[in-house]
């Protein structure tokens, strides 16, 4: 068997790991952890996060959602490289994820292209 856990809090996640190790090795299976992805929780008060809120509420007048995931490996290995950086993982609606009836919404991957470019103005000063 193959365990492939992921998560917010990297410490929640080698916690999990451990507990799937002794459940097996219990039951008399050998087990091995061969990788360990590096989760990230970015912190509420970030500036980052702030600024996002802000251009999206000036852009589409309405709040943005917030939330952790445990989604975006990419984020929590350069959050891992350099602790000091400050990572977001932002998206459009998708259905389905992962499966063979995944869907876009294409309407709200346009308005993050354009969120995009607004952040990426605003964080170069040219607002």
């Amino acid at each position: 068997m193959i365990c492939f856990p992921r998560g917010n809090d990297p410490a929640e996640c080698r916690s999990l790991v451990a507990e799937i190790e002794n459940f097996f090795e219990e039951a008399g299976a050998e087990t091995s952890v061969s990788d360990e992805v590096s989760g990230w929780k970015e912190a509420d008060d970030s500036p980052l996060v702030q600024m996002m809120v802000d251009v999206y509420r000036d852009m589409f007048h309405a709040e943005i959602s917030v939330y952790m995931t445990h989604g975006c490996l990419e984020c929590g290995y350069m959050a891992a490289k350099n602790p000091s950086l400050s990572v977001v993982s932002i998206g459009p609606d998708v259905e389905n994820v992962h499966t063979v009836d995944e869907r876009l919404n294409i309407e709200t991957f346009l308005q993050l292209k354009q969120f995009v470019f607004e952040l990426v103005k605003k964080s170069c000063g040219n607002e």
